[in-house]
């Protein structure tokens, strides 16, 4: 089970104040390293919500269980006794797997595929296909993606911003309308190692992108076709980007070496551009937002979640999203690493355990190499 660490708790996410806090528990309890008090922020306005449903509606999730050749994936429900059913494939290219994420509606889910063209280069390439629910039925969207491309869907679900491959010394966010297929341009970034989309402000108009390039990492906002610098994350290299849900903070690791304390857990305010440390012994990754907290939880082994049955020491979770109610988390479990980096990423060659959690029971979903989660999406019974 997952169980909380030893650091106090001045802040609760108020969907998680009535799990158990016994032993037995096998759900998170998440506890803050700093008190963080929310104030308004110039992002908190009514968050634009392109369908009506209620948080318990979406009790099922996407994920993919591989083989050496084929990417199945799967719905399954929290439910215990839950069957997996199996939606579609695709093909494993070069030992590149598919992954992806799902619409705000959660009716569908969008896929990047790797092309096998590419697949043995050093930028790989992909192609995005838009998966309905539960039929299967998935429809191909034009152009090539960057393979490691992070997916943002707009939030009223018609489009989905990705990475394109690398041209030249650019890279360029692009925009692909679900509706009909085409792909434009949503923005370019010279000289940049990685430009990721990450998510929207709270009324939908603002759309985040991190660059890492040679003077280190920096958020920027587009908006009607402007881009504007908003902070400076660090002077080097980040990763493990997560918005939160209101759009008000933005979560990430700050990558300052390969030591046993070389990632370090940050949060930028978005309104100010002030950005906190989380205090760590130990190496933290992969950021998750409670529904209702306004602190994020960081996995990792010196994160705020820990293990605790079955025993085994040295491994640790890296949470992947709470459900919308709070009563559902999905995260990787990674044994100890072999060195002392304990670092997690898409091209790490370790590789862990895909579980799911909830107030009354731990699901191991798939250990397979290459498993990804696409996310929680509507009930289909």
């Amino acid at each position: 089970m997952i169980a909380p660490g030893m650091r106090p708790l001045p802040r609760i996410p108020r969907a998680l104040a009535s799990f158990p806090l016994s032993v037995a528990a096998v759900l998170v309890t998440l506890f803050a390293w700093v008190a963080l008090v929310h104030s308004p922020a110039a992002t908190d306005v009514p968050v634009t919500q392109p369908v009506i449903a209620a948080a318990s509606d979406f009790q099922t999730i996407v994920y993919s269980d591989p083989t050496t050749t084929t990417d199945a994936l799967y719905l399954r429900s929290t439910a215990a006794d839950a069957k997996p059913q199996l939606i579609t494939t695709f093909q494993v290219q070069g030992g590149l797997h598919a992954h992806g994420a799902a619409s705000p509606a959660g009716t569908s889910v969008a896929v990047l595929a790797p092309q096998a063209s590419t697949a043995a280069s050093s930028h790989p390439t992909a192609t995005l296909y838009t998966v309905s629910l539960p039929s299967g039925i998935r429809s191909e969207m034009e152009g090539a993606f960057a393979y490691l491309s992070h997916l943002v869907w707009a939030p009223d679900g018609r489009f989905i911003y990705a990475t394109s491959p690398l041209h030249g010394d650019t890279l360029d966010v692009t925009q692909t309308d679900t509706y009909t297929g085409h792909t434009r341009i949503a923005a370019q970034f010279a000289g940049a190692f990685e430009a990721v989309p990450l998510g929207f402000s709270a009324s939908g108009s603002r759309l985040y992108v991190v660059t890492v390039d040679k003077s280190g990492s920096t958020l920027w906002q587009e908006e009607d076709g402007k881009v504007e610098k908003v902070a400076l994350l660090s002077a080097g290299r980040t990763r493990d980007w997560k918005l939160s849900p209101d759009g008000a903070w933005l979560a990430f690791v700050d990558v300052l070496g390969s030591g046993n304390s070389g990632l370090v857990g940050r949060t930028l305010t978005i309104a100010t551009g002030v950005v906190s440390t989380v205090p760590a012994g130990a190496n933290q990754v992969s950021p998750v937002w409670a529904p209702g907290s306004d602190v994020p939880v960081f996995g990792g082994p010196g994160g705020q979640l820990q293990l605790t049955s079955p025993a085994r020491p040295g491994a640790y979770p890296a949470p992947l999203a709470y459900s919308p109610d709070g009563q559902g988390l999905v995260a990787t479990i990674y044994a100890a690493s072999t060195d002392s980096s304990g670092q997690v990423s898409a091209t790490d060659s370790q590789h862990g355990s895909l579980e799911l959690v909830s107030p009354t029971h731990r699901t191991l979903l798939t250990d397979a190499d290459g498993a990804a989660f696409f996310g929680w999406v509507r009930n289909t019974d």
